[in-house]
């Protein structure tokens, strides 16, 4: 779990505890929730792969409440492009014996 998993998980903790304890009402409870959960979809939102030639994010887009930043996540389009071209590396390979044994 990472530390921002954590940090999520000890803001609704303290939530749904101060709620519990009679603290804060049950809109402000539900309020708070909803803010906090709007900020983790999207701190999930800007984690997610992005096209090859979509905008970045503004700064500060994901920001967790507390200051906790996102963390860039490395570009999935290049192991895709190696495997495209080892596929068809693979592919041009058992066509180039395929042919060989046929005419042999």
């Amino acid at each position: 779990m990472s530390s921002w998993e954590r940090d999520a998980n000890a803001a609704l903790q303290a939530l749904g505890d101060s709620y519990q304890q009679g603290g804060i009402s049950r809109e402000t409870y539900r309020e708070r929730r909803r803010r906090l959960l709007a900020a983790l979809r999207e701190r999930m939102d800007v984690t997610e792969r992005n096209p090859l030639h979509a905008e970045r994010p503004p700064p500060g887009h994901g920001k967790l409440p507390g200051g906790a930043h996102v963390q860039e996540q490395p570009a999935a389009g290049r192991r895709r492009g190696v495997s495209l071209l080892a596929a068809v590396a693979v592919a041009t390979l058992v066509a180039i014996v395929a042919v060989r044994w046929i005419w042999s």
